[in-house]
């Protein structure tokens, strides 16, 4: 044994004020049991003051957070309190401040500004992402609310918890001016901290989901709609962040270039599927209809990772249908034979030499 066990617990024969010195215990168990035994416990008021004092004073930031969340178990936060709280100087108790300040703020307008006002000095993302969900889910609608929540964002524009959390937040809100700066590659201009191409890139994914959902008519048929359905999951998990969710291409930021060609009504999306197939299979070099995009070529659909003839053929269909829902869908067969015929190929495809495949 590399250490000597200290006394085992006997929480049950001790009273509620013993019980809160365990709050700063360094075992998670005791913390967690003392916590619930204090909540438990028919005099509990009488440690309210003594839980303040600590949750403010304690030297041991958990002490501070089991402290906090303590006094909710047993209805004793206030807004004095959770100011306070707010500012700490650890990140898991403002965190745990403005989770409890969720179930509260929507009956108290002056915590609720208090939240808002946070949006300018929150450096920790988990908090800035928490601050986010709180005030979405306590007041959603509000111009003050979505101001902040923009704000949060823009501060913490390059990390992925914070552009899962505001894309969820404001969610279908295209005309706010943080979404037009992002689709115009203005917001990650001065960015603070990471790559403002793969912030927008990421950005362009998560944003691609409000754009989900297809309509077919009502003769279609049901393995025709599976197959693009697929191509659909396959498109916005591999695809969308250099063609766009709308097809139209991912702008570079604070650029005029763009990632990757448009699919929207492209001559090679709307041709045969005998000059469209190779193109996903092996790739595409060079200029584009005379315009050169910042990705440089189009990489071959297995490193994207789809290798089977079978997700080819779905993702084919689905942006032929998507952006001209004239065009039939391609099938697993099609793809095969189309690859079987160009088996000996193991280099990207430029324009010219596909101009002069035989259809």
């Amino acid at each position: 044994r590399d250490h000597t066990p200290g006394p085992g617990p006997r929480m049950l024969d001790e009273t509620t004020a013993e019980l809160v010195r365990h709050l700063q215990h360094p075992n998670g168990w005791w913390r967690d049991t003392a916590q619930k035994l204090i909540i438990l416990r028919s005099d509990r008021d009488s440690v309210t003051s003594l839980l303040n004092a600590m949750a403010i004073y304690d030297q041991n930031a958990l002490a501070r957070l089991h402290a906090l969340w303590t006094l909710e178990g047993i209805g004793g936060v206030d807004r004095n309190l959770l100011l306070v709280a707010l500012e700490d100087r650890d990140p898991r108790v403002r965190r745990g401040a403005v989770q409890i300040a969720e179930t509260l703020a929507g009956d108290a307008p002056d915590l609720l500004n208090d939240l808002r006002a946070k949006k300018e000095n929150e450096a920790d993302v988990g908090v800035a992402k928490q601050l986010i969900f709180t005030l979405a889910l306590v007041d959603g609608e509000s111009a003050e609310t979505l101001q902040a929540i923009q704000k949060i964002a823009r501060r913490h524009l390059a990390d992925r918890g914070v552009m899962l959390a505001s894309t969820i937040a404001l969610w279908g809100m295209k005309d706010l001016p943080l979404i037009r700066d992002i689709e115009t590659g203005e917001a990650f201009k001065n960015l603070n901290s990471g790559d403002p191409i793969v912030a927008a890139a990421n950005w362009t994914t998560m944003l691609s989901n409000w754009n989900r959902g297809l309509t077919f008519a009502d003769d279609m048929p049901e393995e025709h709609k599976r197959s693009i359905r697929g191509g659909e999951q396959t498109y916005f998990a591999s695809c969308v962040a250099c063609h766009g969710a709308d097809g139209k291409g991912t702008q570079v930021p604070g650029t005029e270039l763009q990632l990757a060609p448009p699919l929207a009504d492209s001559k090679r999306v709307q041709s045969a599927p005998e000059h469209l197939v190779p193109i996903l299979i092996n790739g595409l070099l060079g200029p584009i209809d005379g315009k050169t995009y910042q990705a440089g070529f189009m990489a071959p659909a297995a490193a994207l990772g789809i290798t089977r003839d079978d997700r080819l053929a779905e993702v084919i269909s689905y942006i032929r249908y998507a952006w001209d829902q004239e065009l039939p869908p391609v099938d697993t067969e099609t793809v095969k034979l189309i690859r079987q015929k160009h088996e000996g190929r193991a280099t990207p495809w430029t324009l010219e030499e596909l101009g002069k495949i035989a259809e």
